[in-house]
């Protein structure tokens, strides 16, 4: 299908309007003080103490996993060897860099070489083509799309922050709610409800320190050997892993990634505990919880509690995750930090009665649910945003951002005294050397 351009737009080859060449320093040449820019094939540049390059340029990587980023710089430089470099830029410079921004990534995805490490050569340079608009209108559509992005930064940057304020809200409401705020009780602002040793703290009316043991039978999980197949051929045992843990962590878990079968269960001295069981990782990712919606057995790594009359389960997961530093702080060790048996044995709770306990959880869950809505809100605007540059991008390259002009003539003439100019550039004479 032939390819339709707006009106006075012409098509032309990328060395057509630029020249393209690479840095010529290795990785080695930065220094931490230096005092110019130093492009290599990072992300991020580096420093170098002198500069090679001092002009409008844009930057591509030519290897590794940045290979499709453009970057726009205006200045003194230095670069990497295997950097690419488009200079003498004969139309506007940041023209042609969104316009790299909307197609370089995608017209090279399946143009580049190398097996352990990826790379692009010359060639995907010399066959890159830009749609050049009229000079005039090609400063419009820049002007218009440096505001756009502009905006949308701003508005990512206020954005960024929704995720860290919803966390905050998350465990302000779970240190009300276990403290008695929720529920405006009288009390005494306390570190921590849930501790091990003695308490001296002062509590909110009617709640009273316990050991956890007394109101909950403490179970420890088990891992049937992943090398014994027999144990997990046809399995249908849900078995919570840390995997499970992480990302069903203040949930309820219906589901598991393993599944040992009854006979891996029963040679691992495992044993099914029942719905509604606490389980709290011990070690590793201490502080991860869920309960069990269903039976299910667990790994090794978790302590596990079954609640009695006294205590509701659900109330017992908020305490855990209210005081998730605390307790990956009093872990023990080195290279993994882990909350031993006889430790868990010696947790104490602030409890209030079951009545309140429900009250609370009722509360929690209403204003989990209310920050669940704010997040797939936040979640799904972002993702629209998210999409948002390429679709200007797109909308600029059909000439459809901007106004259009019949006084701003057409994109063949520019090329023209593009090629004019270079044509008139008489290249010197090598001398010969003296004999």
């Amino acid at each position: 299908m032939e390819k339709v351009l707006p009106k006075n737009w012409v098509e032309a080859n990328l060395f057509d309007i630029a020249n393209v060449i690479t840095g010529k320093k290795d990785a080695n040449h930065s220094t931490g003080d230096g005092k110019y820019t130093f492009f290599t094939c990072a992300f991020e540049p580096l420093l170098s103490p002198d500069y090679d390059f001092d002009d409008e340029v844009l930057i591509l990587p030519g290897n590794g996993a940045n290979v499709g980023h453009v970057f726009y710089f205006k200045g003194q430089f230095q670069a990497y060897q295997r950097t690419y470099i488009i200079e003498k830029i004969k139309i506007n410079p940041k023209f042609l860099h969104y316009h790299l921004l909307l197609f370089w990534r995608k017209r090279n995805e399946n143009e580049q070489y190398g097996t352990a490490t990826n790379y692009i050569k010359i060639g995907n340079f010399k066959s890159y083509s830009v749609d050049i608009a009229p000079l005039a209108e090609q400063n419009r559509i820049v002007e218009k799309l440096d505001k756009l992005f502009a905006q949308l930064e701003i508005i990512k940057t206020s954005m960024a922050n929704i995720p860290t304020l919803l966390k905050d809200f998350r465990q302000q409401v779970l240190t009300q709610a276990v403290t008695g705020k929720l529920t405006n009780k009288s009390f005494v602002s306390l570190p921590s409800t849930i501790t091990i040793g003695n308490i001296f703290e002062e509590t909110p009316i009617d709640w009273k320190w316990i050991k956890l043991t007394d109101a909950a039978k403490l179970e420890s999980g088990h891992t049937p050997r992943k090398t014994e197949e027999e144990y997990w051929i046809n399995g249908n045992v849900p078995w919570i892993s840390l995997q499970d843990i992480r990302s069903a962590h203040g949930k309820i878990i219906y589901s598991t990634k393993y599944m040992p079968n009854e006979l891996g269960i029963q040679k691992s001295s495992a044993r099914l505990l029942p719905k509604g069981t606490v389980c709290f990782c011990r070690d590793i990712s201490v502080g991860y919880t869920t309960v069990m919606g269903k039976e299910m057995s667990t790994t090794q790594h978790f302590a596990n509690w079954v609640c009695g009359e006294l205590l509701d389960n659900m109330f017992l997961l908020y305490v855990f995750m209210s005081a998730k530093d605390y307790l990956t702080a009093s872990g023990k060790g080195t290279t993994v930090s882990t909350i031993y048996m006889p430790a868990l044995k010696e947790l104490r709770i602030l409890l209030p009665p079951l009545e309140e306990q429900q009250k609370i959880v009722s509360k929690v869950e209403s204003l989990f649910t209310k920050a669940d809505i704010i997040e797939q809100q936040y979640i799904s605007l972002k993702q629209k945003i998210d999409t948002l540059p390429q679709a200007i991008l797109h909308k600029a390259f059909k000439g459809e951002l901007t106004e259009r002009l019949d006084s701003d003539g057409n994109a063949m003439d520019l090329l023209q005294q593009i090629q004019e100019l270079k044509n008139s550039v008489v290249k010197p004479k090598k001398s010969k050397e003296l004999s």
